[in-house]
């Protein structure tokens, strides 16, 4: 389970419900460094609090589940098991948070936490989920420009949110031929007919 600690309670009201705390990686919203920070879930006000440890009393930013999306990670995105991502939409708002835990467990407990409090997972959402499959499967690409691209991959979208990619292949024409089975995520999309647009993007282009 993940650590616990009293460094934020001055956030913490005290009919506060705290659903959970510890310690998770957090993607840099440029570039690919890799932070690991402390994180209170709020559960009154809907709120999951990020500090750069559990000593801090000041929050280094907050992230509104009134506004966001669960979503899973495929290990092939990053490279790296037991992620998942926050989605925030409001007014122009637009923003990914990419959250990776130290192991399965850690990451399913977050994720089972953060069901409750996120506005396509929440309890009222449920009946009208259904299940969904998605069946994806990169062949290869030609021509590509080896001097701009040397090893390009495929990174692969539905409504802007990031799904998965393939492994990076040698230009000019790369054979990925990798399947992508998605039947977790698409269900998480309310209602099923909001799975409007899918992008299968190499670096500096898409199609």
């Amino acid at each position: 389970m993940p650590s616990t600690s009293s460094g934020s309670n001055f956030l913490i009201n005290r009919n506060d419900h705290i659903v959970l705390k510890g310690f998770l990686n957090k993607k840099s919203e440029r570039g690919n460094k890799w932070e690991n920070m402390h994180f209170v879930l709020n559960g009154t006000k809907q709120q999951l609090y990020f500090f750069e440890n559990d000593k801090r009393s000041k929050p280094k930013g907050l992230i509104d589940l009134h506004s966001s999306s669960l979503y899973p990670v495929r290990d092939s995105l990053f490279g790296r098991p037991s992620c998942f991502q926050l989605v925030v939409r409001a007014l122009n708002e637009f923003l990914v948070h990419y959250l990776c835990a130290e192991n399965a467990d850690a990451a399913r407990e977050w994720v089972q936490a953060l069901k409750l409090y996120c506005i396509n997972t929440t309890p009222a959402k449920s009946s009208l989920r259904h299940l969904l499959s998605l069946n994806i499967h990169v062949f290869d690409a030609h021509h590509l420009p080896v001097k701009s691209v040397p090893y390009p991959y495929c990174t692969i979208s539905i409504n802007e949110v990031k799904v998965c990619r393939t492994e990076a292949k040698e230009a000019p024409n790369p054979v990925w031929e990798d399947d992508f089975v998605l039947d977790s995520f698409t269900s998480l999309f309310v209602p099923p007919a909001r799975v409007l647009g899918l992008n299968v993007a190499l670096p500096g282009t898409s199609f």
